[in-house]
C-alpha cells in the first residue's frame, strides 16, 4: 500500500492476515500537515467576502512571517466564523502555538475616507448625514462604500472632498473620556466629562 501523502497512521482497521476487497478503508492517516485556524467576529464576514487565498502568518515566538496558503472563511450552523490556511509543509510549526494572521482585504490609494462611525451600513452601501453649514437638520445622504480597516471606511460615490458629516450616526452614544488627576499623593481622581 502507498499512502497518498506523508503522515502517521492512526487507525488500523484490519488484522494481518485478514482478507479484503478494493475500495475497503484499512487505515486512517493523520497528515504531517498544519494549518492555522483564526476565529472572527460573525459581523467582520462582510469584509472577507472577497478575501486573498494567501495570508500572512506570524507565529509568537517562532521563525520570520510566512505566506500560508488556501485561505478559506468557515462559518458554522451555530454562527461561529473562522479563517482557515495550511502552513507551507517547509515551516517548523507545533500544535497549539498562537499565531497572527494578516489578510491583504484591499487597498487603495488617495481616497476619500471617513470615520466608520459616521456611517450607518458597513458594506457596500450606507448612509451619512451631511451638514450644510447654516444650521439647518443634517441632510440624509446614501453613498457607495469601499475598503474598510474596521476605523475608517472609504466612500466611493455619494460624498465629494470638502463635504461637512456628522461624526456619529444619529442615535450613536459619542464615547465619554474619562480624564484623571491626582487629588493627593497617591490618590488619583477620575471624572468622566459629565456634570451633576
Amino acid at each position: 500500500m502507498l499512502a497518498p501523502e506523508a503522515g502517521d497512521v492512526s487507525e488500523l482497521a484490519i488484522v494481518k492476515g485478514q482478507t479484503t476487497t478494493v475500495g475497503t478503508e484499512t487505515y486512517k492517516l493523520t497528515p504531517a500537515r498544519y494549518h492555522l485556524l483564526a476565529t472572527v467576529d460573525p459581523v467582520q464576514l462582510y469584509r472577507l467576502v472577497n478575501a486573498p487565498t494567501e495570508a500572512t502568518v506570524t507565529i509568537t515566538g517562532g521563525p520570520a512571517p510566512f505566506a500560508c496558503t488556501g485561505v478559506g472563511v468557515q462559518v458554522t450552523a451555530e454562527g461561529t466564523a473562522s479563517v482557515r490556511c495550511a502552513v507551507p509543509a517547509d515551516q517548523t510549526v507545533f500544535a497549539g502555538l498562537p499565531a497572527k494572521m494578516d489578510l491583504a482585504l484591499g487597498q487603495v490609494d488617495d481616497a476619500l475616507v471617513i470615520p466608520v462611525t459616521a456611517v450607518q451600513g458597513g458594506a457596500g452601501s450606507g448612509k451619512v448625514w451631511v451638514d450644510a453649514g447654516d444650521g439647518s437638520d443634517p441632510e440624509e445622504r446614501s453613498v457607495t462604500l469601499g475598503v474598510n480597516d474596521g476605523v475608517m471606511v472609504e466612500v466611493t460615490e455619494g460624498l465629494a472632498e470638502g463635504d461637512s458629516i456628522r461624526q456619529f450616526v444619529p442615535g450613536f452614544v459619542a464615547p465619554v473620556e474619562e480624564f484623571c488627576y491626582e487629588v493627593s499623593p497617591g490618590v488619583e481622581q477620575c471624572d468622566s466629562g459629565m456634570s451633576w
